[in-house]
């Protein structure tokens, strides 16, 4: 399917407000038939996979119309101009990337809310297709703590402050608006066709509540991981990861 997605601002421009606002937007850059036709195959989805749930990686969504997006070179390219400003080095050959569909439709939505996190990757790039659009709120908005720490490829000081700031305490804590509104959380409300960039590995973010019973369904493009898996600390973690599975 041959998409005009839009892109009308710059590497440049858009760096520029990341690192000022704490994220970027460009709207009306996905038309409005290829978020229809996403979100017939979301529907789909559902309908085999169950109302709510996640598919992860690239190579599981290539095939789907999401899968568009990292096709296209002009993207692909903003991306690499984007994060090779933000690294201060152009980046070469095969970059890490990864892509996620989250879809939440009924049941128990809020288990899916506020576990804010930081991204493994440099980039995030957030296309919202389904957004509810509730008068009293409870549409499941961006929360964003932005640029909060620097990029790092020490696998030691990311699995420390994973540990200390993705845990059930401190997420329970953050999902308190009082404590967001002390730390200057920022509250982003999403809109389908719009595309939404921020620096993931930098920004402490997550989603907030749903009402039960509508449909919020977000693509996620992450683009260059800082964190090699190949050191000594990642493979400690992947052996043991594999040792629990089995066990099981």
């Amino acid at each position: 399917m041959n998409i005009p997605f839009v892109y009308s601002k710059s590497a440049n421009q858009l760096v520029t407000e990341i690192d000022r606002d704490g994220y970027a937007m460009i709207e009306n850059a996905v038309p409005n038939l290829f978020t229809e036709k996403v979100l017939d195959e979301v529907t789909e989805m559902a309908r085999e996979q169950g109302s709510t749930f996640s598919i992860v990686g690239y190579e599981n969504l290539k095939a789907s119309l999401l899968g568009e997006l990292y096709r296209d070179p002009e993207f692909c390219h903003l991306l690499k101009d984007i994060t090779s400003l933000k690294i201060g080095e152009d980046l070469e050959g095969n970059v890490e990337k990864y892509q996620v569909l989250r879809v939440l439709n009924g049941g128990d939505l809020n288990s899916q809310s506020h576990l804010f996190h930081f991204d493994n990757y440099t980039l995030t790039v957030l296309l919202p297709i389904a957004i509810p659009n509730n008068e009293k709120g409870h549409n499941g908005d961006l929360y964003l703590l932005p640029n909060i720490r620097k990029i790092s490829s020490s696998s030691i000081k990311n699995l420390i402050i994973k540990t200390v700031t993705q845990n059930i305490i401190t997420r329970k804590l953050f999902s308190i608006a009082y404590f967001r509104k002390v730390l200057k959380f920022q509250t982003v409300s999403l809109v389908p066709n719009n595309l939404y960039f921020f620096w993931g590995f930098c920004s402490y973010h997550g989603n907030g509540d749903c009402d039960v019973g509508n449909l919020r369904s977000t693509a996620l493009y992450h683009y260059h991981k800082p964190v090699k898996s190949d050191d000594v600390l990642g493979k400690m973690i992947k052996t043991k990861q594999r040792a629990r599975i089995s066990k099981k």
